[in-house]
């Protein structure tokens, strides 16, 4: 059985946690996860297209079979230069096109969403965070109780001068796609609706977290 969670943690200025969400459970997995799982395991590849999180219509190129791309990393920084997370995998800094994704629309979740209704950009300015690392950690495998996890965290910070409310939050990955076999190209895995709202003042950071289970 595969479970997947969504959870928030925020943080002040000085890294200490302010207030942390109730652990969520997700149920919004979209038409892109099965698609590219199926082109990850098939023999031939999907013969239909599958979306972007720009609309684009891509055919997936098998032979690279790259689900969540990521880059080898380190130790993680972030408010007064203290070290706080060491995270196996991490996504560049500042991209906001891949990883964990966050958003201000509540509207309802449909299996054809390929993105975020109203996606929150990367930077400074009103309405936008600082999209920090994003990493994965090592599965850990529970042999007492049948289960593995990994967990995909990020880091925002919100230097906007104003107070953000975060209603939805996404997962994006990226794959390759013909007739690139060097480029890939965003997709939504997962999309779900943050309720209630999750409010991130001036000044401060949210770290939010996908956890990944599964149970034989």
């Amino acid at each position: 059985m595969l479970n997947v969670y969504h959870q928030f943690f925020l943080y002040d200025k000085d890294n200490k946690l302010i207030k942390k969400s109730r652990k969520r459970k997700s149920k919004s997995f979209v038409k892109q996860f099965i698609q590219n799982l199926y082109c990850f395991i098939s023999d031939i590849g999907l013969t239909s297209s599958v979306k972007d999180t720009s609309a684009n219509l891509r055919t997936c190129q098998v032979s690279i079979r790259t689900f969540l791309s990521s880059h080898p990393g380190g130790t993680f920084w972030f408010g007064q230069g203290e070290p706080q997370y060491y995270w196996e995998y991490t996504w560049p800094t500042y991209s906001d096109t891949i990883g964990i994704i966050v958003g201000t629309s509540n509207q309802a979740v449909a299996i054809t969403d390929y993105s975020l209704i109203s996606p929150i950009a990367h930077g400074t300015s009103i309405g936008t965070l600082e999209y920090l690392n994003c990493g994965v950690t090592t599965p850990i495998i529970n042999a007492g109780t049948n289960t593995a996890t990994f967990t995909v965290n990020r880091l925002f910070r919100n230097s906007s001068g104003f107070t953000i409310s975060i209603q939805e939050i996404a997962l994006y990955g990226y794959n390759t796609y013909l007739p690139s076999t060097t480029y890939g190209y965003p997709t939504c895995m997962l999309r779900d609706i943050v309720s209630p709202a999750f409010d991130i003042a001036n000044g401060e950071y949210l770290k939010a977290t996908y956890t990944f289970s599964i149970t034989a």
